[in-house]
C-alpha cells in the first residue's frame, strides 16, 4: 500500500491498506493496526476523503500514544498535520507537526524530521512568512541529505522554487523547478512530476510566456486525473 501512495495509483494502495486493516484486527495485533489506520488516514486525505483521513488517523494516534511508540507516533503526528494543513487548519497542523519533528529528533530519524520541517515549511509559505518557510525548506533538505533521500532533496527543491515564485525571482524559481522535475521523472514518482509541472505553469502564467503554461498545466492536470487526486485536479483547473 506503501509502494503504491508513493507512485501515485492511490485507489489500489487503498484496497492493501483496507486488507491490512481488517487483517491485524483479527490478529489483535494493536501497532501494525496502527500503522495501518496511519497509512489508511493518509492514503484517505489523498483520495479526497479528508474528515475520514483524520479520524482513521486520529484512531492510530490514540494506540502509539498508549503503547509509548515514538516511532509510530511522530508518522501519524505528521499525517494528521498535513492533513491539517490541506483543511486549511493552520494552527492546529503546526503543533501537530512541531510535535512530529520533536519526536522524530529524540530518537534520531533524519528523514522523518525532514518532512515535518518541509510541512512547516509549506504552513509558513501559505501564511506569507517566505524567510522563515525557505529556511525551514533549506533545514528539511539538509536533512534529506543526511539521509541520503533524492526523492525529499526534489521535494524541499520544489518548496525552495515555490518561495522564490514568491518573493518574483522567477529565473531562480524556474530553474530549480526544472532541476527537480529532473529528479522526480528519473525516481518515476509522478505526485512530484505534478508538482513541479503546476510550479511551471504559474510561472509561465506570471512571465506572460502562456504557451509554457498552457504545456504544464496540461501535463500537472493529466498526471493528477490519473492519480485520482481531487485536489491537484481542482488546482490545474484553476490554473
Amino acid at each position: 500500500a506503501e509502494a503504491l501512495r508513493h507512485v501515485g495509483r492511490a485507489a489500489e494502495a487503498r484496497e492493501y491498506a483496507e486488507r491490512s486493516r481488517v487483517a491485524f484486527e483479527e490478529l489483535h495485533d494493536a501497532t501494525h493496526l496502527a500503522h495501518s489506520l496511519r497509512l489508511l488516514g493518509h492514503i484517505c486525505s489523498e483520495l479526497g476523503n479528508s474528515i475520514e483521513g483524520k479520524r482513521h488517523a486520529a484512531a492510530a494516534l490514540e494506540t502509539f500514544r498508549a503503547a509509548g511508540d515514538k516511532l509510530g507516533q511522530a508518522q501519524t503526528e505528521a499525517v494528521l498535520a498535513e492533513i491539517g494543513y490541506l483543511l486549511g487548519d493552520f494552527e492546529s497542523a503546526r503543533a501537530l507537526v512541531a510535535a512530529g519533528e520533536r519526536h522524530f529528533a529524540s530518537i534520531d530519524q533524519p528523514l522523518g524530521r525532514g518532512q515535518c520541517l518541509l510541512l512547516s515549511s509549506w504552513i509558513e509559505h501559505s501564511e506569507g512568512t517566505t524567510d522563515r518557510s525557505r529556511r525551514l525548506a533549506q533545514e528539511a533538505r539538509n536533512e534529506f541529505e543526511r539521509a541520503g533521500y533524492r526523492l525529499g532533496t526534489a521535494q524541499a527543491d520544489v518548496s525552495i522554487a515555490h518561495v522564490e515564485h514568491r518573493l518574483m525571482n522567477f529565473h531562480s524559481s524556474e530553474a530549480g523547478a526544472f532541476e527537480a522535475l529532473q529528479t522526480f521523472d528519473v525516481l518515476r514518482t509522478p505526485r512530484g512530476q505534478a508538482a513541479c509541472d503546476r510550479l511551471l505553469a504559474m510561472i509561465g502564467i506570471d512571465t506572460d510566456d502562456l504557451d509554457m503554461a498552457e504545456l504544464h498545466t496540461d501535463r500537472a492536470h493529466k498526471q493528477f486525473v490519473k492519480m485520482g487526486d481531487p485536489w491537484g485536479v481542482m488546482e490545474s483547473k484553476l490554473l
